[in-house]
């Protein structure tokens, strides 16, 4: 094979890296003065999820931390509701709380579950989600929707605020295992004239 054919396949390659966490994470009281900044600020934010059923607020998950290793929230909540009229939407409002002020970071619509979806054959989702909030930081992290260069000589770059959420969306079953998603409206034929 030669060199130019080898180079070709090369040129042909979708490479995606992947990172991964194998190392250990540094202990803050080792850490240079600017990231024991940034991680101190860090801890003061947290998230949580506001659930909106037909438009209507019907929950909110309890405000949960990021772990300060990779920026995961764990909020890992039960919601139980009893509904009385048929699901016209489930919409989710991620929110970000900082101290005792809290903003919407995005807001996303979810898929109402067939009603053969139970809670115990439900399967996990996920959705990505993105804000264009602007959000300047004040340490060395390089904040949301701002300008920056990560050398003097590099192009600047904006970063937008970006995350995936997995959930769970299903029927629970009465005493008799029937599902309690409610019937669906009865079909009405359209007549024209």
């Amino acid at each position: 094979m030669s060199t130019d054919s080898v180079n070709q396949k090369a040129d042909q390659l979708d490479l995606v890296p992947v990172l991964t966490m194998c190392g250990v994470v540094t202990p803050t009281s080792c850490c240079p003065p600017d990231e024991k900044v940034r991680r101190y600020e860090l801890a003061n934010h947290k998230v949580s999820v506001n659930i909106f059923y037909n438009g209507k607020h019907v929950s909110t998950s309890e405000p949960s931390m990021f772990d300060n290793s990779d920026f995961r929230v764990q909020i890992q909540q039960m919601f139980n509701m009893q509904i009385v009229h048929s699901p016209d939407n489930i919409m989710l409002e991620i929110c970000e709380t900082v101290k005792q002020k809290s903003t919407v970071v995005a807001k996303m619509y979810v898929p109402i579950p067939d009603r053969n979806t139970l809670s115990s054959n439900a399967t996990m989702e996920r959705s990505e989600f993105s804000s264009d909030r602007a959000i300047k930081a004040y340490y060395t992290g390089v904040g949301s929707n701002v300008p920056f260069k990560l050398e003097k000589e590099d192009a600047e770059m904006c970063l937008m605020t970006s995350g995936r959420l997995l959930y769970v969306v299903s029927w629970a079953v009465d005493e008799s295992g029937f599902p309690m998603a409610p019937t669906a409206p009865p079909h009405r034929p359209s007549f024209t004239r």
